[in-house]
């Protein structure tokens, strides 16, 4: 009897078991497969995003397989990943619920650009999915890149439409729009008369590494040295700022104004410092020879450490000779206590006859190399006193800029 009944409940649980794998169970309609997201730091390397699909599975689920793919965001293949796409598969269950787990790996690409965390998609489809989209971020590691302005060549103020140009450039592309302020100032021409004075905010588009500004040069009738002004940057947005201030210089092109019936000067026109000066002379209306002015051009730096300063002797003058002494222009609101007072950096001797030019070399002292090491440029003015062959004397101011960049020490050729 016992053995009967022992029997039966077998059969029973023999036909149960059988049932339920002849039919769907309850559980796997309640299956349900997602994917999530995930964030990865670009780097240099082998770097990759990995994404976990998982399933929830019931007891006597059958097996699944399902597809995935890639979808592009404002990240994109192949310029930072390695496009995928494929197929996944989830192994049948038996008695028991279980939790399982899939990987898709996608190959980050490492770039030189400083952008914005980027992100790319993943997109999984199939019979049981309930979440089948997620996405990867992507950190960015690239440093900022940095901002300089280059001085524009020297300009002919009578040139038709002349404009100095300065070049703004970063030191390497970006993936961001670069932008920074700028300004003209003043350094011995003046805006509204010498030049268009300018100020606003220059952008330069991702990618690129260039951007002009352009200033408009005024024409005078005044017969005067060359002048420069200058150009500084300020406030950058994504980029360091480097060598923010340039320098433009205006050769003039005005004639010497005539001699007065007292026997007033005519004033010599330096050139620009690329240039040799004219030399010429002025008599009186009664003939006899007005007092000739020296020509000075305005001083600037040879590399390494040599100020140039070009004078000019009028052939009218027969012979000119005198001292030249170089003096820097206090600055009185610089940070640096050296360059609030006047320092006199040197001065040289000079005799040539008239109708020549010469320039002097005047070797800065060891002060003054580390000064304008320190600062990368410094404000001086050129004061010549000299004498013609009939013994009447001279006295002659320019001023100019020394500039210690190496790109900046000597004239530039376009």
């Amino acid at each position: 009897m016992g053995q009967g009944r022992r029997g039966s409940l077998g059969a029973l649980l023999c036909a149960l078991l059988l049932g339920a794998f002849a039919s769907p169970s309850p559980a796997a309609a309640a299956n349900a497969i997602s994917v999530a997201d995930v964030q990865v730091a670009e780097a240099a390397g082998a770097v990759s995003a990995t994404f976990s699909v998982t399933r929830a599975a019931g007891p006597f689920s059958p097996a699944q397989n399902l597809t995935f793919e890639t979808v592009a965001q404002s990240a994109t293949a192949p310029a930072d990943y390695v496009a995928a796409g494929g197929a996944l598969a989830f192994n049948a269950t038996f008695l028991f619920a279980e939790t399982q787990t899939r990987t898709v790996t996608v190959t980050i690409n490492d770039d030189a650009l400083d952008e914005d965390a980027e992100t790319f998609g993943l997109a999984i489809a199939g019979a049981e999915v309930a979440d089948g989209a997620a996405t990867a971020t992507i950190a960015d590691d690239d440093p900022q890149p940095s901002l300089s302005v280059a001085d524009s060549l020297p300009v002919g103020e009578g040139a038709a439409a002349a404009r100095a140009t300065f070049d703004v450039r970063l030191s390497a592309p970006s993936g961001r729009p670069v932008s920074v302020a700028y300004a003209t100032a003043d350094a011995g021409a003046a805006g509204g008369q010498d030049y268009t004075a300018r100020s606003g905010r220059v952008v330069i588009a991702p990618g690129a590494t260039l951007a002009p500004i352009d200033v408009a040069i005024l024409d005078d009738a005044i017969d005067e040295a060359a002048e420069s002004f200058e150009l500084r940057l300020s406030a950058p947005a994504f980029a360091s700022l480097g060598d923010g201030v340039a320098t433009a210089t205006i050769a003039d092109d005005d004639k010497p104004p005539a001699p007065t019936a007292a026997g007033g000067d005519a004033t010599l026109r330096p050139s620009s410092p690329a240039t040799a000066l004219p030399v010429t002379g002025s008599r009186t209306p009664g003939g006899a020879s007005a007092s000739p002015v020296l020509g000075l051009s305005a001083p600037r730096l040879r590399r390494p450490w040599t100020a140039l300063v070009t004078v000019a002797c009028p052939a009218s003058a027969g012979r000119c000779s005198g001292k030249l002494t170089i003096f820097s222009i206090p600055n009185r609101r610089s940070k640096i206590q050296a360059l609030r007072v006047e320092r006199r950096l040197g001065s040289l001797t000079f005799a040539l006859a008239g109708g020549r030019a010469r320039t002097l070399a005047l070797t800065l002292g060891r002060s003054d190399r580390a000064l304008l090491r320190r600062t990368g440029r410094m404000r001086v003015r050129a004061y010549a006193l000299t004498r013609d062959g009939a013994g009447r004397a001279g006295v002659r101011r320019v001023s100019g800029t020394l500039i210690a960049r190496t790109a900046h020490s000597s004239p530039r050729r376009p």
